[in-house]
């Protein structure tokens, strides 16, 4: 469950990152799809609002179709045809949230421009805690409760929780530590990622709560994931039960005993700044940092970081030290070599997903822990945050190192730990 839920989660994003394409087939059908990847004689697709990626013959496609996936596989801009695109139904908790602290889009605004404008400072230089933790005294304000329209809103300090359905402050209090830790991980990682570091007196994250998995569904939610993160509009979509909050006669409840590793990775995507989904990080490093504080061990409030080399063997190899959320890859991983692994477009790397997760943690942390001085990561984050892309930025990691010699050193640094990787 752990892996098909963040299978999900995977294309979910992917579908909302990358525009989809109206295509027809011979018979004149229409649908609309994502392109995953290419072959000679078929296209694998995935259309939004479903949780398969599902494999098609080019011969059963239209011209036009064709000449755009044979553009596309030669690394042609071409664009997709055209066609009239019939608007989302809007849900009832995706209307506007109040005027004090309204929570805006932050789709592709720079860090730069945050950084200026919120008078944020870069944090590099950090050293990497021990240990991430908060306060459980969590101040929850109710700011309004709509029985007529089902629209109920509470504040934490960093966080704004839109639900369809009325819940005590109490329950708001419990789930809302892990909100605040994650993003109090995220400020103390030495990522200078300025939407984590933005204070919620002045813009909180939003946050859409469903009562129950038909509504969650019904406003975009994935059959299967426990959470979704939305680029477009910067939110994160979250049926009550993956929270561990439990309908009971009286009310809800609330499971102490709920692992919440999926709804962590995609809080972490909600704090990546824009740059970061750029080519040579889109991906390996992007979902890395996401499955880095997603597997880091987790209770009441408080991330320990002092074992994750032995957590994250386990978590990308084996069960998790929970016994139920790890990845199952084996302590022998063959992978794409390196170059292709971190150029690989976001649809071929969703399409191998556990694969490629736990390798993209395994990597990530290789250079965040590995290499002592972390130089060249902060290099290479750096060159994102000035604009360079795909192999200009991956040129800082290699430090004038070949990709070879660099699979050499990630490899022989894990191999130390037990744990093999076969760049082919």
């Amino acid at each position: 469950m752990k892996k098909l839920a963040l299978s999900i989660l995977c294309l979910s994003f992917l579908s909302s990152t990358v525009s989809a394409r109206i295509f027809t087939d011979i018979s004149g059908k229409k649908f609309e799809a994502n392109v995953v990847s290419i072959s000679k004689d078929s296209v694998s697709l995935f259309s939004p609002g479903s949780t398969k990626i599902f494999t098609m013959p080019l011969a059963k496609l239209s011209a036009a179709d064709r000449n755009y996936l044979a553009a596309r596989s030669k690394g042609s801009p071409a664009p997709p045809r055209k066609e009239k695109q019939t608007p989302a139904k809007k849900s009832s908790n995706s209307s506007n949230t109040t005027k004090q602290n309204a929570t805006k889009s932050l789709p592709q605004v720079s860090s730069n421009s945050l950084k200026e404008k919120y008078r944020l400072a870069d944090n590099y230089l950090t050293r990497l805690p021990d240990s991430v933790s908060i306060s459980r005294n969590v101040t929850i304000r109710v700011v309004s409760e709509d029985k007529a329209k089902n629209r109920y809103v509470y504040h934490s300090p960093n966080y704004e929780f839109i639900c369809d359905t009325k819940l005590s402050v109490t329950i708001v209090k419990q789930f809302s530590l892990l909100f605040e830790a994650t993003r109090e991980y995220c400020r103390k990682m030495p990522i200078s990622s300025m939407r984590a570091h933005i204070p919620g007196r002045i813009k909180r994250n939003r946050i859409l709560l469903f009562a129950n998995q038909s509504n969650y569904f019904r406003s975009g939610g994935v059959p299967g994931s426990a959470g979704v993160y939305s680029p477009r509009t910067n939110t994160v979509m979250i049926p009550l039960s993956s929270l561990g909050v439990k309908k009971v006669s009286n009310g809800y409840n609330f499971d102490y005993t709920k692992s919440n590793n999926t709804i962590t990775h995609e809080l972490v995507h909600q704090l990546t700044d824009f740059e970061y989904y750029q080519a040579g990080a889109r991906g390996w490093f992007s979902e890395g940092i996401a499955e880095y504080c997603a597997a880091t061990p987790y209770q009441s409030g408080q991330f320990s970081l002092t074992y994750n080399k032995r957590n994250f063997k386990e978590y990308v190899t084996a069960s998790g030290i929970d016994g139920k959320s790890g990845w199952r890859l084996g302590t022998t991983i063959n992978s794409h070599d390196l170059k292709f692994f971190m150029l690989q477009p976001y649809g071929s790397f969703v399409s191998d997903g556990p694969r490629n997760y736990g390798l993209g943690l395994l990597i990530t942390y290789y250079f965040m822990n590995m290499e002592s001085d972390r130089k060249n990561i902060t290099a290479f984050m750096k060159a994102l945050k000035n604009g360079e892309k795909g192999e200009q930025a991956l040129e800082k990691l290699l430090n004038g190192r070949s990709f070879n010699e660099l699979e050499k050193d990630i490899s022989n640094a894990w191999k130390t730990a037990g744990v093999t990787i076969n760049f082919q």
